[in-house]
């Protein structure tokens, strides 16, 4: 068998091998499609069941970076989605405020926390469920109206 390849073989080879790489990149590398982006959520569930969620308002919105409001304070910070709906949120920063109730300064702590815990997520059209490593519900959201 002879495989010296001339010119023109060896420019259709190469445009070939260029083009089935650009595929197959595509394919197995490209990011993962952001379901969140634009929308906005408000709390109405936590695993946390010791403390009432409802003390104060508690949202969440995704755009270019999450922001919401942690029942005082209002946070952002960067979130990332990866394949299988993985999803890392970190670097938050929020204001510096404290309520009078000693429970709605709990909960925002509690919330914070649980954000930091965040792995994974489940979205559908009125919920937003994040989990944690082990896929357990951690915060739940209805969709903001």
């Amino acid at each position: 068998m002879d495989y010296n390849l001339d010119g023109d073989d060896m420019k259709y080879y190469l445009v070939g091998l260029i083009i089935l790489l650009s595929v197959f990149g595509m394919l197995f590398f490209s990011p993962s499609k952001n379901d969140l982006k634009g929308t906005d959520w408000i709390l109405i569930g936590w695993s946390v069941s010791s403390k009432d969620h409802s003390l104060a308002q508690i949202t969440i919105s995704f755009n270019d970076k999450i922001s919401g409001n942690g029942g005082i304070n209002i946070y952002n910070g960067k979130y990332l989605i990866k394949s299988n709906n993985q999803l890392q949120i970190k670097d938050l920063s929020f204001t510096e405020m404290a309520s009078s109730d000693k429970r709605i300064n709990e909960n925002e702590t509690t919330y914070f926390y649980l954000l930091g815990e965040v792995r994974f997520y489940y979205k559908d059209e009125n919920t937003l469920k994040l989990l944690g490593e082990n896929k357990n519900e951690l915060l739940i959201y209805k969709k903001k109206s």
